[in-house]
């Protein structure tokens, strides 16, 4: 009995865990399409600084 509540403990565990990773995931993705259209804007209207915004916010994104 004892082996079922454990597996059923790590199960709940593993659960919990895809969800917090698959809302990681799904955020990082918001950003990143947040992030192509501001490039695309600071491509068409050459806006330097909005681009070095971009690439900053970028690095965030590749920290999550």
């Amino acid at each position: 009995m004892a082996g079922l509540i454990e597996v059923q403990k790590t199960r709940q565990e593993y659960i919990q865990e895809l969800a917090k990773v698959q809302d990681k995931v799904y955020q990082m993705g918001l950003r990143a399409e947040a992030a192509v259209r501001r490039a695309l804007q600071a491509l068409m209207e050459n806006d330097h600084e909005l681009a070095t915004r971009v690439m900053h916010e970028d690095d965030e994104i590749d920290d999550m």
